[in-house]
């Protein structure tokens, strides 16, 4: 027997088994109704005819309970059969028949349901408990794959911030923040705010690799960034550019502000040492800062602000130069 047939098969055998069961119900139901009816008829026929003194009207009596009898136990099973057909009628058609879809759809889905290992015995007899174990068996494997897309979205949110975020310093890695430059721009030129880009290097950061080791060179870098970040505004962006480079980008109302804004970061760099197994280390850093226009694309703005970081490494470092 292949599939097809096995599926028509447990449609009509459950369609059979709901069909004998209601069928059954019903008959002993009119039985009863008959047996009732006859006794009642008998009863009330035996006391009619024991008030009866003559025997001729007893007999008459006797043969009215009997053709009484004959209508009641007629009418109760026309009754009987009657409403039993159309009871069973409204019970397939509400009960039966969803039922049989039901169990049709889940022994239909079958080979999808063994595509997520969950198996199930085609030919059994016991079509409601196989509704049963399927359901608990789709429940269990729905809330593995749940705990897989969970693991799944855990593991993007991660290649995510990998693809976004500088894995060292937790700012934004170069590539994310040429990609957010664009939007800020616009929103900038909307309020008509004059935008600079910031170019800042750390000052000899090659002897701090060198004499304390590249352990204490990630540590200054990370808690550089992170005294950085805590000073920018939060609509500014502030990324790792490379190596000891970073980049910054903001909207100020004009270029005093913006170097005076340059100064306040280079002070938050080198007022404190960085702390680190017992060692303190000094840190200063040198800004470039030039104007976006126009007439200037912002990769023309960040060689310009790099020529102003140039410049201020020329003229002694852990300063500030405004191209």
């Amino acid at each position: 027997m292949d599939k097809k047939k096995k599926l028509v098969y447990a449609k009509a055998s459950v369609d059979k088994k709901i069909k004998m069961t209601f069928t059954v119900a019903f008959v002993v139901l009119a039985a009863s109704f008959a047996l009732i009816s006859l006794v009642s008829m008998i009863t009330i026929s035996a006391y009619s005819v024991s008030l009866l003194d003559d025997g001729d009207n007893a007999n008459a009596v006797r043969n009215l309970s009997i053709a009484l009898i004959i209508i009641s136990l007629v009418v109760s099973g026309w009754l009987a059969f009657f409403v039993s057909r159309k009871a069973i009628k409204i019970l397939h058609k509400g009960v039966c028949k969803p039922a049989m879809e039901l169990i049709f759809g889940i022994r239909k889905a079958n080979e999808g349901l063994e595509g997520i290992g969950i198996e199930m015995a085609v030919d059994t007899e016991d079509e409601i408990a196989l509704i049963n174990s399927v359901y608990f068996k789709i429940a269990r494997q729905l809330k593995i794959h749940v705990d897989d897309v969970m693991k799944l979205s855990g593991l993007t949110e991660k290649f995510e911030n990998s693809a976004h975020y500088d894995s060292l310093t937790g700012v934004y890695n170069r590539r994310r923040f040429s990609e957010l430059i664009q939007s800020h721009t616009v929103v900038a030129a909307k309020k008509n705010e004059p935008t600079f880009v910031f170019m800042l290097d750390l000052d000899h950061f090659k002897r701090v690799n060198d004499t304390y080791g590249h352990a204490a060179g990630d540590e200054v870098l990370k808690v550089i960034a992170e005294r950085i970040k805590n000073t920018v505004r939060p609509y500014d962006l502030f990324g790792r550019y490379g190596g000891e480079e970073f980049i910054m980008f903001l909207s100020a109302s004009d270029a005093t502000i913006a170097t005076n804004f340059a100064e306040r970061i280079r002070t938050i760099v080198s007022e404190a040492s960085v702390h680190f197994e017992g060692i303190d280390i000094p840190v200063t850093t040198s800004i470039g800062v030039s104007q976006m226009s126009p007439t200037r694309t912002y990769e023309e703005a960040v060689k310009a602000a790099d020529e102003a970081l140039y410049k201020a490494k020329k003229n002694g470092r852990n300063r500030v130069e405004l191209v």
